[in-house]
């Protein structure tokens, strides 16, 4: 699978896909980057899915079969998913979701400033 840039953002690694063709396959958890695609209203930026079903289209961007998991008012993507939870969105319009395992760190104020060489 090929995968383009990365961003860090909200906790959460996103790679952003690159190339022509399906660049997910059944069972990916996926993202969505963008608000409301295909008019859909309750699909926004951080929605979260699985790939329920593998593209036929081999095009540059393809229309992709996502399980959400929340109702979204969708449908049952052809029997693959509980009815309300599926709906197809571009390929550009996903990104691959994992779970980010690193904590937070502690910040300390005091030591920060002095590596700045803040007089406190």
């Amino acid at each position: 699978m090929q995968a383009g840039g990365r961003r860090f953002e909200s906790g959460r690694l996103h790679q952003f896909p690159l190339g022509v063709g399906n660049v997910f396959e059944m069972g990916d958890r996926v993202e969505c980057i963008v608000d409301h695609p295909d008019d859909n209203e309750y699909l926004v930026i951080g929605s979260i899915g699985t790939v329920c079903e593998e593209s036929e289209d081999d095009v540059d961007d393809p229309f992709i079969s996502v399980c959400w998991d929340e109702d979204i008012g969708g449908h049952d993507c052809d029997g693959s998913c509980e009815d309300g939870y599926g709906w197809r969105v571009f390929a550009s319009q996903l990104a691959l979701y994992q779970e980010c395992d690193d904590k937070p760190f502690p910040f300390d104020e005091k030591e920060f400033k002095e590596l700045l060489g803040i007089k406190l």
